[in-house]
């Protein structure tokens, strides 16, 4: 019995953890052909990695998909949060692997995939790269932008008073994604190396900056835009990675600052399968997705944190990465 099952024997409601473990239910019954028994048919185990920690918008976007999903489906899922170091390379070696009675799936943001890509192929050039090994299923989320802010204590009113600071001593960034695309993108910018500072989940990111143990966050804008609501007063924006500026936000954008358009970058959430998945059992998932999305419990719970959920197929997908392998030639990472 998985965790959280004896909370259903016991008539009381499911641990959050329990209900996101059971978020890739759904994708395993569409791995069924036409005809089969889901109950002959159907995997033992169902492992989804997340190569990101709990804060991301990757961990976000599977705990509001998890309870419509898990409704769908009673089998034993689990939710494979690699250790760091080497997250991807640890997801991507685990999905490769025999699947011994296990349905193995890849929850990734593009854009950081493909910088892992191309760094792997800076490394060894004769390697493919591993976005082609894989199949795209969906695409979880809207193209989202990311953040950089300080706290209301920082003497960085602004962006260029954040960057006098960096060039005069090295300075500590906390985020969920250490060695991000944007991390690479301000140290090019700003020509200075940056302390990465771990800090897994959203909260953390928050705290460190309040608390002085990173001059600055990065964190994606929909978490931002929440906290901010929430918390007035407490936080500074100094810039977005997006190609526009954020509404809400009104700070301007990295390419604003330096006039390099390569530095404009949208981030998105992709599920994948291994190599070999049918067309048809692609399809299935996208649905059992778009079904889970349209849920009232989520379409309540992405309205509250500010998720940009929205599923759209592989074909979407496909466009995405390549959306992100431009981005990442033009920028010279």
């Amino acid at each position: 019995m998985r965790r959280g099952d004896e909370d259903v024997a016991a008539g009381r409601k499911p641990s959050r953890r329990a209900v996101v473990a059971a978020a890739g239910g759904l994708i395993a019954a569409a791995m069924l052909p036409r005809g089969a028994s889901a109950e002959t048919r159907l995997p033992s185990t169902v492992r989804v990695y997340v190569p990101f920690g709990r804060g991301s918008v990757v961990a976000v976007a599977s705990d509001v998909l998890s309870n419509a999903l898990s409704v769908a489906l009673s089998r034993r899922v689990e939710i494979d949060v690699p250790p760091l170091p080497d997250r991807m390379q640890r997801a991507l070696k685990s999905l490769a692997e025999p699947e011994r009675g296990e349905l193995r799936l890849l929850a990734s943001d593009t854009l950081t995939h493909v910088l892992y890509d191309a760094l792997e192929a800076s490394r060894t050039p004769t390697a493919a790269a591993s976005l082609d090994t894989l199949v795209p299923v969906a695409t979880l989320t809207t193209g989202y932008s990311t953040a950089l802010f300080v706290s209301t204590e920082s003497p960085a009113r602004d962006w260029a008073a954040f960057a006098e600071m960096a060039r005069s001593g090295r300075l500590a960034i906390a985020s969920s994604n250490p060695g991000s695309v944007h991390l690479r993108f301000l140290e090019l910018v700003l020509d200075e190396g940056l302390e990465d500072v771990l800090a897994p989940g959203r909260e953390r990111v928050f705290e460190a900056v309040m608390d002085g143990h990173a001059a600055a966050g990065l964190i994606n804008t929909p978490s931002l835009v929440a906290f901010l609501r929430a918390n007035p007063g407490k936080l500074r924006p100094l810039l977005t990675f997006g190609g526009e500026r954020n509404p809400e936000l009104d700070v301007p954008t990295l390419r604003e600052v330096t006039g390099n358009r390569a530095y404009a970058s949208t981030n998105s959430v992709g599920l994948f399968a291994p190599a070999g998945t049918p067309p048809e059992v692609v399809a299935q998932i996208e649905a059992a997705l778009v079904a889970a999305a349209a849920d009232k419990h989520v379409v309540q719970a992405v309205q509250a944190v500010g998720l940009p959920l929205k599923i759209s197929g592989a074909a979407d997908l496909t466009q995405t990465i390549a959306r992100d392998r431009a981005v990442v030639a033009a920028s010279g990472l």
